[in-house]
């Protein structure tokens, strides 16, 4: 039986993903909530945090959104007392009292809005939307820049200035290498740094891409951990609320990786009818994708493999058969192509050895386009065995010359050397054969009676160098 190979699919993973089987629950396509008619210039920075605290997963019913509002405003007060600075000044103050009035502890994972205005632990983009938000609302010109691994802000001033704002360090505002931080809980100092790495690659984003980025990085963390229930929901909150094009489309590539992931796991969890079923309800929702479309493809066709692996082929094109309308035209001949294979295959396999030769001749002249050269070389090496298996019946009964009959009869269908190599050993065994013979009629000097014996022979066998030494030695007799 031919064992097929699944796709091997590489796929750029934002959500890093487990390889244990988990216990498969669909997600809803579901939004956890929907912000509709956002306009970017009317955004305030109180707009900014209460948004930012909906995608972190904290709703207005909970008193964590009422208190972390609350700071917010504290915030903002204390900043306010400062509001007659000039740009640079200001942009600079604003990092001080974000540092001074709430951000305390730098925790890589902490992107939630809530966390970082009730207990001071932030991470890159918690803090650079804090920034946003402050800036917005004291109207200066703030923008976030994201890159794979990181976020910052950019501040534009009136003048021409773009100042960088390393929203991580409280020295981060227009920062060089290292800034010292006078750590008060301990008393003690330490540097904090970005690698240069972290910059590259900078994306500047809206106001609305910025607050999503806080649930493209909890949606990771849900996605680390299987969490497909929560994050996909959330993934598609974050694609609704975009709205730029460009924007909606990164967003959308990061939801459909989710789907992805999710597809993988869903296929090792053996599920992948129900896998197929959520990416048919996703293009119904929110439409197709060249990437997801691809996985769909890819997950149809591993499946198909596994069912033909099992040698359950009429299961298989019911399966694919099924799927096909989502499934590009390539893989569906692959799919076709494997499955008329397998099935040949299959039904040769349980024929008799005369039949399955007859049968192989058949497939050989039907020219199907599912056929190829490896098939071919298939077809060829069962062929081959089916003749080794009756020549060597013929053997077991020292009947040699049918044996090499039979391995002529072989060699004007297929080209083998060890059917050629076998048949030159059925002549060989045929000489051996009739010397053994004689033997016993030299001894008894019944030369004439050896005569018709090696003349026939000769006849049936004529370059056998045996018989003819044999013949040689008693005609001088």
């Amino acid at each position: 039986m031919k064992a097929y190979i699944k796709k091997i699919v590489i796929v750029l993973l934002i959500f890093i993903f487990s390889f244990n089987l988990f216990s498969l629950e669909i997600p809803s396509l579901d939004e956890v909530f929907t912000i509709s008619n956002v306009q970017e210039e009317d955004l305030t920075g109180d707009g900014i945090i209460s948004i930012g605290l909906l995608f972190s997963g904290c709703t207005p019913e909970s008193p964590v959104f009422n208190a972390a509002l609350k700071n917010y405003f504290l915030l903002k007060d204390a900043v306010s007392e400062y509001k007659k600075l000039n740009q640079y000044e200001l942009g600079e103050k604003i990092l001080e009292l974000m540092y001074e009035k709430v951000l305390s502890s730098y925790d890589l994972n902490t992107t939630e809005i809530q966390v970082m205005l009730t207990s001071g632990k932030y991470n890159c983009v918690s803090s650079s939307l804090l920034y946003l938000a402050l800036a917005t609302d004291f109207g200066l010109d703030a923008r976030v820049q994201e890159t794979q691994k990181h976020a910052f802000v950019i501040l534009y001033l009136d003048d021409g200035r773009k100042i960088d704002v390393e929203t991580t360090n409280p020295y981060g505002f227009n920062p060089g290498n290292k800034k010292e931080i006078n750590q008060k809980s301990s008393g003690q100092k330490k540097y904090v740094t970005v690698p240069k790495s972290y910059y590259s690659n900078k994306i500047e984003v809206s106001k609305l891409k910025a607050i999503s980025v806080i649930a493209k990085n909890r949606c990771k963390l849900m996605g680390d951990k299987l969490d497909y229930k929560n994050a996909i929901p959330l993934a598609a909150s974050a694609y609704l609320f975009v709205q730029k094009e460009n924007e909606k489309n990164l967003v959308r590539e990061d939801f459909d990786k989710l789907c992805m992931n999710f597809a993988l796991d869903g296929l090792k969890a053996g599920q992948s009818n129900q896998v197929l079923d959520f990416f048919e309800e996703v293009y119904d929702v929110y439409g197709k994708t060249k990437m997801l479309d691809s996985r769909y493809s890819d997950v149809t066709y591993n499946t198909v493999v596994d069912y033909c692996n099992k040698e359950q082929y009429d299961e298989a094109l019911q399966f694919a058969t099924n799927r096909f309308s989502n499934v590009d035209s390539k893989t569906q001949f692959e799919i076709n192509q494997m499955i008329f294979q397998g099935k040949t295959i299959k039904y040769l396999a349980g024929l008799d050895w005369e039949k399955r030769i007859e049968e192989i001749k058949k497939v050989k002249k039907e020219n199907s386009p599912y056929t190829d050269q490896n098939f071919f070389n298939m077809l060829g090496k069962m062929e081959e065995q089916s003749w080794l298996q009756i020549i060597y019946e013929y053997e077991k009964k020292e009947d040699y010359l049918k044996a090499a009959e039979l391995c002529d009869r072989a060699l004007q269908s297929i080209n083998s050397s060890t059917i050629n190599n076998r048949k030159k050993n059925c002549l060989k065994n045929h000489g051996i054969l009739v010397h053994n013979q004689i033997v016993p009629l030299i001894n008894q000097k019944k030369y004439d009676e050896a005569l018709r014996i090696l003349e026939q022979a000769l006849k049936q066998n004529p370059n056998d160098s045996l018989l003819k030494s044999d013949y040689a030695k008693i005609k001088t007799k």
